[in-house]
């Protein structure tokens, strides 16, 4: 009975109206897995309007769905109220539960709840805007995590702010997908902003150098394909081997080096440009390919042909490192020891300021942290000292000494100041030469024969000169 008049017992009702309640729609299921707390409204009420918008229901809260007159349709609009008002009322948390009124009108509730637990709009999109700003990729954390983290910010600012679109349908200028590719634009931006930048400045670069840009999901991708990589660089041995900084006696022999170049070509391998016909990159990285040159670029040749000419011949595309924060090698040597005799331990232990170019050393390493561009956080590393003590690095990161040279992968080694630039490490990361003289230490660029430096000899060390390079003597390298 409804009203004191006989409802029709054949009236049936079709499967795809809202009215329609199935063997499952029982009013004690969950539609949702979160439950709301005094702090999740926004997460909570996403959710809930999902699973109500899946069963064709959410129309009896937002109050689209009117009141009908047909006395079969009546008696079922007053069921279908009680079943949703259970379903809210079983997703809100027992401490929240006492202060929900109990009503049998779905529109009710979900109105009474909002007004609430809903915090005033302009509050929460500067929370949102700020938290994305704030938002980074912190010490060990995947690139997955770190998008993950974005994507619940994004989903949650746009429920306060929807895409634009056209309403009268009529448009014929596609302005909703010109306003959807501004926004994937404006959130690739946000999610390179926030990627480390020790280990993704060199992807970033080349994936802002491609016109027109990447959409959000390929960059998101790319970020995936060279987190891989780092995985792949990084040995097991390198978080826990103990590293020396100074080991008398003991140097890398040139086979050692070689090896090491070695396994880093195979790892290069992997990739192969089909436009420069190079191993070592892709074909939508490849400068010559999109003609975006990054800055670290120079003067060297911009066309395939004068690169090749200047090559030798040869068809070579050379890159610098990945950010990796480990080169493969299981000790760091800083062999400075072959000048012992003639060098006090105290210029070796941290008292020069200079950058000392060393032949023996396998990684660059500095004790001033107002040198670096950008930092990482390190498992400590133990370093060893010419007088048998052991300091710490905590830290790599970038070293920018002057508008030729950059150095990657900088070890941060606490209270030193004796700066090591590593030979092996600057001509593995660039594709710089280095001769030495029995005055000078000559650094080129092998493409462009661009003198980039020069270290002066002193008190048997050859440290990197302040010297004007046009007052170095040049050397005819020979090639």
């Amino acid at each position: 009975m409804a009203g004191g008049q006989a409802v029709d017992t054949t009236f049936k009702i079709d499967p795809l109206s809202p009215f329609y309640l199935g063997s499952h729609d029982i009013p004690s299921i969950k539609i949702s897995s979160i439950s709301l707390s005094h702090s999740n409204y926004e997460d909570w009420s996403r959710n809930i309007r999902m699973s109500l918008k899946s069963r064709r229901k959410f129309g009896f809260c937002d109050g689209t769905i009117k009141k009908p007159t047909e006395e079969n349709l009546l008696a079922q609009w007053e069921v279908v109220h009680c079943t949703i008002v259970r379903w809210i009322r079983n997703m809100i948390d027992p401490s929240v539960i006492s202060s929900v009124p109990f009503v049998k009108d779905a529109a009710v509730l979900w109105r009474d709840l909002e007004e609430h637990f809903a915090v005033v709009d302009g509050t929460s999109i500067h929370s949102l805007k700020t938290d994305l700003a704030n938002c980074k990729q912190l010490k060990g954390m995947s690139v997955t995590e770190y998008y993950g983290k974005l994507k619940t910010l994004w989903d949650a600012l746009a429920i306060h702010e929807p895409p634009f679109a056209c309403k009268c349908r009529r448009c014929t200028c596609d302005i909703s997908s010109q306003a959807t590719k501004r926004l994937d634009n404006e959130r690739l931006h946000q999610f390179f902003m926030g990627l480390d930048r020790s280990l993704y400045s060199t992807l970033r670069n080349q994936q802002f150098q491609l016109d027109p840009l990447p959409t959000l999901n390929r960059g998101y991708h790319a970020a995936l394909q060279s987190e891989r990589l780092l995985h792949c660089d990084a040995a097991p041995s390198d978080v826990t081997n103990v590293m020396a900084f100074s080991v008398p006696g003991v140097s890398r022999t040139p086979t050692d080096w070689k090896a090491i170049r070695e396994k880093e070509k195979l790892e290069r391998r992997k990739f192969f440009c089909s436009h420069c016909q190079v191993h070592g990159h892709e074909v939508n990285n490849c400068f010559f390919k999109t003609n975006k040159f990054p800055d670290w670029w120079g003067s060297r040749p911009r066309t395939l042909e004068e690169f090749r000419r200047r090559q030798g011949g040869g068809t070579g595309q050379n890159t610098p490192a990945s950010g990796s924060a480990s080169r493969g090698d299981s000790i760091v040597h800083a062999n400075v020891a072959y000048t012992a005799s003639s060098v006090s331990s105290d210029r070796l232990s941290g008292t020069c300021i200079s950058w000392i170019i060393d032949t023996g050393a396998s990684n660059h390493v500095t004790g001033d942290l107002t040198l670096f561009f950008d930092t990482i956080v390190i498992p400590p590393r133990a370093v060893g000292l010419p007088n048998g003590k052991q300091i710490l690095a905590s830290k790599i990161g970038t070293v920018r000494i002057d508008n030729k040279i950059t150095l990657q992968r900088v070890l941060f080694v606490p209270h030193l100041t004796c700066n090591l630039i590593s030979v092996s490490q600057l001509t593995t990361d660039f594709d710089y030469i280095l001769q030495f003289t029995k005055d000078w230490c000559l650094i080129q660029d092998r493409s462009t024969r661009m003198m980039i430096g020069a270290g002066e000899l002193n008190d048997g060390l050859f440290m990197l000169s302040s010297t004007p390079l046009s007052l170095v003597n040049t050397v005819g390298w020979g090639l």
